[in-house]
């Protein structure tokens, strides 16, 4: 996969969840019509609206897995090798993991989510809490373990989407409320 149709799933993917966040969001209210929501899901790219992550709806926990693999599992197989050596802690707070302990290198840190995500290792809370882990082949035991928040995942995911677009490690034009 090249650096361009990386970008296009990337993209597709957001479009997508974001969509679907918003026919969720209007799902109850019979007066809201199609025509209005999809006049809603385009204003931002047509520089008449705003959409930030912050606003986002949550969805069910599929469809949201389904983004994690385009931007956790596409973005490691075809962007590891450009990702800087940095540790989490040493990340902008709007990575939304530069708070865990303990710290990890941050291309382990993908590694390990990669393979999280990949494999399918993930458990989600009643609370939206995500746990992830990994253990070496063979393994009995995980030797990777860790619990994000549904903002920490989501904010690490956006990050790393803007970063292998535009290779911006501070996130300096991203939309993110800060934390």
């Amino acid at each position: 996969m090249d650096e361009g149709q990386l970008n296009q799933c990337i993209c597709f993917a957001r479009q997508t969840t974001q969509f679907l966040g918003l026919v969720d969001k209007y799902k109850n209210d019979p007066e809201k019509k199609l025509a209005d929501i999809l006049d809603e899901f385009s204003k931002p790219y047509t520089g008449k609206g705003d959409w930030k992550l912050e606003t986002h709806p949550f969805l069910n926990q599929y469809i949201f897995i389904m983004t994690l693999y385009v931007e956790i599992v596409l973005i490691k197989e075809n962007c590891y090798d450009k990702l800087p050596k940095i540790k989490t802690n040493e990340l902008v707070p709007r990575w939304g993991i530069n708070e865990l302990n303990p710290t990890h290198d941050l291309k382990d840190f993908l590694r390990r989510m990669r393979n999280a995500v990949g494999h399918g290792y993930i458990e989600v809370s009643e609370k939206l809490e995500f746990t992830f882990w990994d253990k070496k082949p063979k393994a009995e035991v995980s030797d990777f373990n860790i619990t994000l928040t549904e903002r920490q995942i989501r904010n690490f995911s956006q990050a790393l989407s803007y970063w292998s677009i535009t290779g911006d490690l501070d996130l300096k034009d991203l939309g993110l409320k800060k934390l």
